[in-house]
Parts: C-alpha cells; structure tokens; sequence
C-alpha cells in the first residue's frame, strides 16, 4: 500500500497527452470566444448604425415639421395682413365717401345761406325802399 502511494498516478504520456487535451480544447474554447465576440461586436455595430440611421429619420421628419409649420404660420401671418390691409382699405374708401359727402352738403348748405342771405338783403332793401316811399308819399299829404 506504500508503494502504491508513491507511485505516479499516472504516466508522463498520459499527462503530455491530457495538456495537449486540456490546450486544444482552451484553443477551441478561446476561437469560439473570439467569434463569439466579433458576432457581438458586429451585431452591436449593426444595432448602432441602424439606431443612427433612425435618428437621422427623425431629425430629418422633426425638420420638415418644422418647417412646415413655419411656413404655415409665415402664410397666416400673411393671410392676417392682407385682411388687415383690406380691412383698412374698406375704411380709407368709406372715410373718403364720408368726406365727399360732407364736403358736398357744406357747399350745399353755403349755397342755401348765400341765397337766404341775398333774399334777406334783397327783401331788407325793398322794405328800407318801401318805407321811403311811404314816409315820402306821407310827407307829401301832410305837407
């Protein structure tokens, strides 16, 4: 039983060929590791360019959006101030009609005070004319 216990428990053969084993299995083990890696590392590359490429989808899309709505707003800005400009025009056309007509009854009303003023000098001057006679053709009777 000594004996058996300080003999080798197994042969230098059998060790040489169990490390020759145990290398090409840890050479197995790190190709399989490094495929491994480089299908992560290319999926991981794959799963980058197609997140950048949606990216790129939605700043493109919030771009055109925006400027959509810019130019939506510029074409109400504009629709607002051509109504504003129509509205003032309207108002310009009916403060000029207002002015024509005011203008018109003022020389109307001129005309009428011009021809009330004639008739009230014309008609002063008969009644001094007619009171000179009367006083005259009075004079005469009594005199």
């Amino acid at each position: 039983a000594v004996k058996r216990a300080t003999e080798p428990l197994a042969s230098k053969a059998d060790l040489d060929r169990h490390v020759l084993s145990q290398r090409g299995d840890f050479r197995e083990f790190q190709q399989d590791l490094q495929a491994r890696h480089r299908e992560a590392s290319s999926a991981s590359k794959h799963l980058s360019d197609v997140v950048m490429a949606e990216c790129e989808k939605l700043r493109a899309e919030l771009r055109y959006t925006h400027e959509k709505v810019s130019s939506s707003q510029k074409l109400d800005l504009n629709l607002e101030r051509g109504r504003i400009r129509d509205d003032l025009q309207q108002q310009d056309n009916k403060t000029a009609a207002m002015e024509l007509r005011l203008d018109r009854e003022i020389s109307n009303m001129r005309t009428h005070i011009e021809a009330a003023k004639s008739d009230v000098i014309k008609y002063s001057i008969g009644a001094v004319m007619s009171m000179g006679a009367l006083g005259m053709s009075l004079m005469r009777l009594l005199g």
